[in-house]
């Protein structure tokens, strides 16, 4: 989808059970180079092996630049209207500058039933070890030495958590959103209340700049896709090791 979208539509051909995630991707992002990655608030993940800095992107006028450089679509930008909200960028960097806030509705268009999507922890459950001493809760907000921070405590704050922790590819994947209920065949859509431009407008190095809402299935070793996957390499590589076997087995006879 693109920030012209509000929403996509999609057809199951039979029932399927739960629990599901919902994740979103996007491709052809530059977030594995060096200045990138290292460009992190020094105060929530600085210490003395790490060299994490903000220049660059450490004022509110500095996420205006980036997040909107036409200066048009502002007050559409979801990170920008938090930030000046704020008043002030803290956790700084460029990572936190680039987070995406797109937000997500699944709908069951047949008999208009909305479907509760949990947003909580879906962030690495250690994570709140580094920062839960860091953000410092002051009613909705958190402040940060001090300066209150455009973070509100709930799944805005899951999915920052999420986002921090960069991709080492330039395909970012993040999980969004669990729910447990089943999905009956039938005719389902996914809006985006929050459907920020700046991803297709500018960033996103295709031809076609498109965002990704992906809906899999769980499992205790993953989506059942790459339990399939994972399972034919299996057997491909078994039936390698009897072929080499044999070989083997027969190098004396030959």
């Amino acid at each position: 989808y693109d920030s012209l979208d509000s929403h996509v539509s999609f057809t199951l051909d039979r029932d399927l059970v739960g629990p599901f995630h919902l994740s979103y991707q996007i491709p052809s992002l530059s977030v594995n180079h060096k200045s990138y990655v290292e460009s992190k608030d020094p105060f929530v993940l600085g210490g003395w092996l790490t060299d994490y800095q903000c220049d660059g992107a450490e004022h509110v006028d500095h996420v205006k630049s980036r997040r909107c450089p036409t200066g048009s679509t502002c007050s559409k930008d979801r990170l920008y209207s938090l930030v000046a909200a704020s008043g002030a960028f803290r956790p700084c960097g460029l990572v936190a500058l680039s987070m995406f806030t797109d937000t997500f509705e699944l709908t069951n268009t047949d008999d208009g039933t909305n479907i509760t999507l949990d947003q909580r922890d879906v962030a690495p459950p250690g994570d709140e070890a580094i920062y839960g001493s860091k953000f410092v809760k002051e009613g909705s907000h958190f402040t940060l030495e001090g300066v209150r921070s455009w973070l509100h405590n709930g799944p805005l704050y899951e999915h920052f958590k999420a986002w921090y922790r960069t991709s080492p590819s330039a395909t970012v994947r993040n999980l969004w959103a669990r729910f447990d209920r089943p999905l009956k065949a039938g005719s389902y859509q996914v809006r985006f209340p929050e459907n920020d431009a700046i991803w297709t407008d500018a960033w996103i190095s295709m031809k076609t700049p498109k965002k990704f809402v992906i809906l899999s299935q769980a499992h205790i070793l993953g989506n059942f896709g790459a339990c399939k996957v994972m399972g034919c390499l299996c057997i491909a590589m078994c039936c390698i090791q009897v072929a080499l076997i044999i070989v083997f087995l027969n190098v004396a006879f030959l």
